[in-house]
């Protein structure tokens, strides 16, 4: 079957001398008036000219702007996939059947015909195929089918190789007009000529494309890894004797039709369907796979006989069926018993350890060690590790002793359940380890957010749903967020509170903030403590407003990922069991209004070292600095430290004074943030912290414009007196070189006589801070006149503009702009 339908639209390189990047050009301002968000490429990715592509999705290239970026270096260009627009992928340079693309399409035609005439189809220069459609509903980046490696590949470290893809939305895919990209179906002039599929029908055509998928297990459930593999399990006895020819009779005699088939597969529709089709038996594999969600069958999972004859027969329960096939001579199914018991010739029950043992070993319960004589008990399923008490694994266990065994050995199993495990030695005691290596290790250039429906994984190139149990490593029950991910703009409630608390020239410094503290890798060669603090201060510069906003903000943080959060007002952190709290799987420490004058400088080891947690009554427990939490404290004053131990280790953001107890989000909002939202605002609320998370991976954390962060600590460090006098001093350019220690002060005390009681030495200490923060070097030890002196060295000047914009640095930053006012015109127009 023949399905390069050729159109107008395809472009053909006839000769070399065809001036390519003329047709680049037009093809890209065709595409943008057509309504696409269009990138162009260089190779395999983005012109480097386009810092972010996340960029594009608020500011687009345009019709002004498109030829800085369409340039000679240009190869290509392609569109983000965005306005619910949605792309397939089949990866034909890894079909070894070379039928791949032509079966997908087959069965796409005759099953969802009026879904195939919608669809647009383009094929790129590897042989490949990009499918495109319009849908209300999209998807993260996901492989819907792939294949074992081969040998060959597998010798060089693959072990899957993808077939058929789901791009995600967000992502950016080349195509046509660009050289090399064959449209073969419909038309990509304008968005507005696509036609839009269904949800349901977008479901049954990524059904048919998960049909293809050869890498899912047939396994039983609640079943032993030893028993799965008997091959004198019933199941086993009875797939091996029955193949496709008694699965498709079977099929048919319960209404079951036949619609469609060829040397591989049988397409059948199940009865009083008016669906073309329900699923595919495949000949080779003997294996049904369902379209279809109204059957007795299992949805998108591989079926065999013995599971078509479990769901037909015993309603699912493969128990009772198992049972039924060995007692026909199909196998056996009490084999697992004696994995437990023996019975001696008096029926004694004698208990077999070892069996128990294996149990264990076979749903994976683990200890985890948390110091050299501490552990707790956990379960590995799916790549997930949940902690579990002994009483639940003796629940467990006696399930399964009561699905195998008689009443009489079930009830014995009751009575020495308690001996059996042990909180010490027994069973417990040759219980395996978990392995900390196999926990999932945190990457510099990509994120993860655990939802009930998969691990987003986010990376500079976009954002992929994995399936847990296809993660390369273990993660932690308690980090799974309880709700699915679900790609939508992110402009909702929590971005307008983020956009009004940082102000527009800091927003993105909160944003990567966010970004930062969301990520769970940290760098040993940067390591940053956040601190959220007001800029808002009162006349007398010292009593801050508070109310604005910063607990949200945690709040907010907490809706994603594990914090353990201190009261910072009544904690003393120098307390032993201060951070007794923090587990493994806690990934942020927050310390919530730290008291007046706080001192990062106990913390360093902490921000540096990782943490040394120590719980009462139990062994201390460290947590490298690589698994550590990462640390964010709030703070209505300005955290005390001015040298580069400090400046190095600290990202400080000033919240405006948009909020406070008399205006709260509450007013603002008209309803309760979290409390209050439906899933579409969750939706929205979690494709901001995304969004952030991707700022913070493309850009890093972009260093604010703090406002008056400099004053505040100046005044804490001295006093508001002082600090006004030296600015009038400064703003007179009044600075002295070198004068008189006594000389300076009674200038001081002049103008503010309230403080002619104060020590010379502590006069010395404010002018040798002040020095400081404005970058001169104050020397007390000269003499002038005969008598002791100060001496300021350094630039007067550039001192006079380190005060002008700690005084009034809102003025201060403007008037310095004004000159870039043609610049700041010239970036709306090109802001890449």
């Amino acid at each position: 079957m023949n399905h390069t339908l050729t159109t107008s639209n395809t472009i053909e390189l006839k000769n070399k001398g065809t001036n390519v990047h003329a047709l680049l050009l037009e093809g890209a301002l065709n595409l943008i008036e057509g309504g696409f968000n269009v990138v162009p490429f260089c190779g395999k990715a983005p012109n480097k000219k386009i810092k972010s592509t996340n960029k594009l999705h608020d500011r687009p290239l345009n019709g002004f702007n498109i030829g800085n970026f369409v340039d000679d270096t240009c190869t290509a260009i392609g569109v983000l996939l965005e306005k619910n627009l949605n792309c397939i992928d089949v990866d034909s340079k890894y079909d070894l059947t070379a039928k791949l693309f032509n079966d997908l399409i087959t069965i796409i035609k005759f099953t969802l015909p009026d879904v195939y005439d919608k669809l647009v189809i383009c094929k790129s220069p590897n042989g490949g195929y990009h499918i495109y459609f319009v849908c209300t509903q999209s998807g993260a980046k996901e492989v819907l089918a792939a294949r074992p490696a081969t040998p060959e590949e597998q010798r060089g470290g693959k072990t899957q190789r993808p077939l058929i893809e789901q791009l995600g939305t967000g992502m950016y895919v080349p195509g046509p007009p660009s050289p090399g990209y064959e449209l073969i179906k419909g038309e990509f002039e304008s968005f507005e000529s696509f036609e839009y599929i269904t949800p349901e029908e977008r479901k049954e055509l990524i059904g048919i494309c998960k049909s293809f998928d050869q890498l899912k297990e047939i396994c039983i459930k609640d079943i032993s890894k030893r028993e799965a593999k008997r091959e004198n399990a019933p199941w086993k006895v009875f797939n091996d004797a029955h193949d496709w020819e008694w699965m498709r009779n079977e099929l048919t005699q319960r209404g079951y039709e036949i619609v469609n088939e060829n040397e591989d597969w049988v397409i059948i529709v199940r009865p009083g369907s008016l669906q073309r089709s329900s699923g595919k038996l495949f000949k080779e594999s003997n294996i049904l796979y369902l379209f279809s969600t109204s059957t007795e069958f299992p949805y998108e999972e591989p079926i065999t006989a013995f599971g078509m004859k479990s769901a037909l027969e015993f309603d699912g329960n493969w128990r009772e069926c198992a049972k039924h096939l060995s007692e026909q001579g199909y196998g056996s199914y009490n084999t697992e018993i004696s994995k437990f018991y023996a019975l001696d010739e008096r029926n004694k029950i004698d208990i077999n350890l070892i069996g128990v043992v294996e149990w264990v070993a076979d749903v994976e319960i683990l200890k985890h060690w948390t110091s050299d004589n501490d552990y707790n008990i956990v379960q590995v399923a799916g790549n997930v590790i949940r902690q579990i008490p002994l009483d639940t694994i003796k629940k467990n266990f006696l399930e399964n002793i009561e699905e195998i065994a008689s009443a009489k050995i079930y009830n014995y199993f009751i009575k020495q359940v308690g001996n059996i495990f042990q909180p010490t030695g027994g069973v417990i005691s040759k219980m395996g380890n978990l392995d900390d290596s196999k926990l999932l290790l945190p990457r510099r250039d990509a994120a993860y957010l655990f939802f009930s429906n998969g691990a987003l994984q986010i990376t500079n190139e976009g954002r992929e749903l994995i399936p847990f149990e296809k993660l390369n490593g273990y993660i932690w029950e308690r980090q799974i967020i309880k709700r699915q991910y679900t790609p939508c703009p992110y402009e909702g409630d929590f971005y307008q509170f983020v956009l009004l608390i940082a102000g527009a020239d800091n927003f993105n410094s909160f944003c990567s903030a966010i970004g930062y503290l969301l990520h769970q890798f940290k760098d040993p060669a940067f390591p940053k403590v956040v601190i959220l603090t007001d800029a808002a201060y009162d006349q007398n510069d010292t009593e801050p407003s508070g109310g604005t906003g910063k607990g949200l903000l945690i709040q907010a943080i907490a809706k994603l990922v594990t914090c353990y959060i201190l009261d910072g007002k009544r904690i003393d952190l120098s307390k032993q069991f201060v951070w007794q709290g923090i587990g493994h799987d806690t990934r942020i420490a927050v310390i919530e209004d730290i008291k007046k004058g706080a001192d990062l400088e106990p913390m360093f080891s902490t921000i540096t070292d990782g943490m040394t947690i120590e719980k009462k009554h139990k062994n201390e427990m460290h947590i490298p600095y690589a698994q550590s939490p990462k640390l964010l404290i709030t703070s209505n004053y300005a955290i005390k430290g001015t040298s580069s131990s400090h400046t190095r280790r600290r990202f400080e953001l000033e919240l405006q004074s948009t909020f406070s107890d008399k205006y709260t989000p509450l007013d603002r909002f008209g309803h309760r943030f979290f409390d209050d939202w439906d899933s579409d605002e969750w939706s929205r609320f979690d494709n901001f912290m995304i969004h952030c998370l991707e700022l913070y991976l493309q850009s890093g954390l972009i260093v604010p414009n703090n406002i008056n962060l400099l004053r505040k600590r100046l005044i804490q460090d001295t006093h508001r007196d002082f600090v006004q006098w030296m600015g009038i001093m400064a703003e007179e350019n009044k600075i002295p070189v070198k004068i008189t220690k006594d000389d300076l002060k009674k200038q001081f005390v002049t103008m503010f006589p309230d403080h002619e009681k104060k020590t010379l030495e502590m006069f010395t200490k404010w002018l040798a801070r002040w020095c400081k923060e404005m970058g001169l070097i104050l020397d007390a030890s000269n003499k002038y006149n005969g008598v002791m002196a100060y001496h300021i060295r350094g630039d007067i000047s550039r001192a006079y503009q380190n005060w002008r914009l700690v005084n009034d640095p809102v003025t201060f930053v403007n008037q310095s702009q004004d000159a870039d006012e043609v610049e700041n015109i010239e970036y709306e127009e090109a802001p890449f």
